[in-house]
């Protein structure tokens, strides 16, 4: 008999954003590991956060959207 944990955590490992999100945080992890001294710096992401900000605000115009049909 399953119960519903099981069952989340089937849904969840069959999810494609599941395994994005582990692949986005394995290259974080091995960015971290090969320059240690750029990659997990505050500047870095701030950067990062900066350059991809118009794509959040794009993303919530869309979801808008979506959910309104």
């Amino acid at each position: 008999m399953k119960t519903a944990g099981e069952s989340f955590v089937r849904k969840m490992i069959a999810a494609q954003p599941f395994w994005v999100t582990v692949a986005v945080l394995v290259i974080c992890a091995v960015m971290t590991y090969l320059q240690p001294a750029s990659f997990p710096t505050a500047d870095n992401f701030f950067n990062i956060t900066r350059n991809f900000a118009y794509i959040g605000i794009m993303a919530l115009g869309m979801m808008a959207v979506i959910i309104t049909g």
